[in-house]
């Protein structure tokens, strides 16, 4: 008992004044990450329930670096197929937490084992026969890695991201380049398809998700000037570019929080302006007006808002650590 005692103290000190090691940051940081792709994945099959996974993400991913820490000095393969059996046990410890909201939902007299049992077998399904496990095992395995890395201090220098206000336009330029090139590029496709299709050929050519990805990149040119204030206040440095991971997790965590405000708002100037040119106010218009529109934008919104908010603290929490 003394000896581990001993051991527990050795390392508090280690880390200082008992500072997160570099592993269980990452490992918090991408179980937020994952609780994301979660939500996008999963919303709409398991509606508010799906917050209970979410609430404890920041847990699972540290239990999981955890349990899969004796795989980083494994041969390659096996921590290829490590990581997909993690990725499962993620996914049923996910579903345990999402099991924790399904007495609010499910009906009365329902058993906890019973919900439990319908929630993990449920999200096992969808990501073996959905197809979602091939896609997320080569995104399990890197994460994996990258978490090894962290923990043996061997992680590569920080891609350096910029945020001043010329490289935000930059961005945004890129976006409205890509939207119309991908844009023409589909409308082309769609050409046979214009002359039998009794739509109008706006409808046919999707012109309205397309647009909101020009209207996208030019809020994000107008803005620029806020939006480089902003990450760099996120990042916690006086320079207009990023040198560390806790910094890069910053502007990560601001890009997060901000973006389904800034994708609602070209959202919305797409939706007006498709309104106004077919005069259609008395019809579609009238759902900008109805309150229950902007509260399930807003329910929609959350888990962006959540992950970012979350990331950008545990930068802060870093910072204060180490001082």
């Amino acid at each position: 008992m003394t000896s581990r005692a001993e051991t527990m103290i050795e390392r508090v000190e280690l880390n200082g004044s008992g500072r997160l090691p570099p592993a269980t940051t990452l490992s918090a940081a991408s179980g937020l990450a994952w609780a994301l792709i979660a939500w996008l994945v999963g919303y709409r099959a398991f509606g508010h329930q799906i917050w209970g996974g979410i609430v404890i993400a920041p847990l699972i991913g540290i239990l999981i670096a955890r349990l899969s820490s004796p795989l980083r000095e494994k041969p390659r393969w096996v921590q290829i197929v490590g990581s997909l059996f993690f990725l499962y046990v993620a996914a049923s410890c996910f579903a345990l937490g999402m099991a924790i909201l399904s007495p609010v939902h499910a009906p009365r007299g329902v058993r906890m084992s019973a919900l439990l049992m319908q929630s993990v077998l449920a999200v096992l399904w969808g990501l073996t026969f959905g197809g979602y496990a091939l896609v997320l095992w080569p995104l399990s395995y890197l994460n994996h890695r990258l978490v090894w890395q962290g923990g043996a201090g061997q992680l590569p220098v920080a891609p350096e991201l910029r945020t001043s206000s010329a490289a935000i336009r930059t961005l945004a330029v890129r976006i409205m380049a890509v939207a119309v090139a991908a844009y023409v590029a589909w409308a082309l496709l769609q050409t046979a398809r214009l002359s039998s299709s009794p739509m109008p050929w706006w409808v046919v050519t999707d012109l309205m998700s397309w647009s909101r990805w020009l209207v996208l990149g030019i809020i994000v040119w107008l803005s620029a000037p806020l939006l480089a204030f902003g990450a760099t206040f996120a990042a916690d440095s006086e320079e207009r570019s990023t040198s560390t991971y806790r910094q890069l997790a910053g502007v990560v965590g601001f890009a997060v929080f901000l973006y389904p405000g800034l994708s609602f708002a070209a959202d919305l100037i797409v939706i007006v302006i498709k309104v106004s040119l077919v005069q259609s106010w008395a019809t579609e218009g009238t759902v900008l007006w109805a309150p229950y529109y902007y509260r399930n934008v807003f329910r929609m919104c959350v888990p962006w808002f959540v992950v970012g908010a979350a990331l950008m603290g545990m930068a802060r929490a870093v910072r204060r650590s180490r001082t």
